[in-house]
C-alpha cells in the first residue's frame, strides 16, 4: 500500500528524469553535429576552433558553479565501506573512479566529441583532435575534483567563497575590457 505508492512514485520519477536526460543528450549531440554550421552563420570569417576554445573557459566556470551546488560529495558514499576489511587506498581509488564516471562528467562529451571530430579533425588532423579531446576530458575531471575541493574548503573557511567570486568577477572584467584575453 504505502510501499507500493512510494515504489510507483520512484519509478515515475526515474522515467521522467530519464526522458529529460535523454532529451538533453540529444540536444547536445545535435548542437555538436551542427556546430560548424552554427559558427558559419555567427562567425563567417572567424576560426571556429579559436572561438570555441575561447568560450570553454566560461563553460568551465559555469560548470564549476553547477557542480558545486548539484554534485554529491563522494566522501558521503564512503561511510558504508569503512567497516569492510579493505585498504583505504582502494576505497579512495574506487570513489575517484566512481565520481569520474558520473553522468555529469559524461554529458559534455555529447557536444565535445562531435565538435572535435567535425571541426578540429577537419582543420588540424586526427592527432590534434585526439589531443584536444583528451585535454578537455582532463579539464572536465579536474573541474569535478576542484568542485569537491572547494566544497570542503568552504566548509572549513566560508570566506573562501567570496575570494573565489571576486576572482571570477575580476577575470570577467579583465576579459571584458580586453586587458586579458581568455
Amino acid at each position: 500500500s504505502k510501499r507500493s505508492i512510494m515504489w510507483h512514485r520512484n519509478v515515475a520519477t526515474n522515467i521522467f528524469f530519464g526522458i529529460i536526460l535523454s532529451l538533453l543528450m540529444l540536444n547536445l549531440l545535435s548542437v555538436g553535429l551542427l556546430i560548424n554550421k552554427i559558427f558559419d552563420a555567427l562567425y563567417p570569417e572567424g576560426n571556429h576552433v579559436l572561438i570555441f576554445n575561447g568560450r570553454l573557459f566560461y563553460y568551465f566556470l559555469i560548470d564549476l558553479v553547477f557542480r558545486y551546488f548539484l554534485q554529491k560529495d563522494p566522501g558521503l558514499g564512503l561511510k558504508p565501506y569503512l567497516n569492510l576489511p579493505v585498504k583505504r587506498s582502494i576505497l579512495i581509488h574506487f570513489l575517484l573512479f566512481r565520481s569520474a564516471t558520473s553522468f555529469i562528467n559524461l554529458l559534455p562529451l555529447f557536444l565535445l566529441l562531435p565538435f572535435g571530430l567535425n571541426v578540429i579533425m577537419v582543420q588540424h588532423g586526427l592527432t590534434a583532435a585526439i589531443s584536444w579531446l583528451l585535454a578537455v576530458i582532463l579539464l572536465i575531471f579536474s573541474n569535478s575534483f576542484l568542485s569537491f575541493y572547494i566544497r570542503r574548503r568552504v566548509g572549513l573557511t566560508p570566506s573562501i567563497i567570496f575570494i573565489f567570486i571576486l576572482g571570477v568577477v575580476g577575470l570577467f572584467t579583465l576579459d571584458y575590457f580586453y586587458f586579458l584575453s581568455l
